[in-house]
């Protein structure tokens, strides 16, 4: 399987997850980090996952202060 369908596998799952528990800070931190790598490495371009990110990572704080992949990202 090809690193790009990969991601977008992990993608899918990790917003499929957050349809069933928003709340799940861990999540949102891991989305978060998806969307920074997708930005600083290129994967698949898009101006937009940078604020993305940002977004993710404060949902994630919002519910988890203490969670600290979010607080990083």
């Amino acid at each position: 399987m090809r690193v790009d369908a990969m991601r977008a596998a992990l993608k899918k799952r990790l917003e499929a997850a957050l349809e069933r528990n928003k709340t799940r800070a861990e999540i949102w931190s891991c989305l978060a980090q998806m969307y920074v790598d997708a930005y600083a490495f290129g994967f698949q371009a898009d101006p937009n996952d940078i604020d993305r990110a940002l977004d993710a990572a404060r949902r994630g704080v919002e519910f988890d202060r203490t969670q600290q992949t979010g607080v990083v990202t």
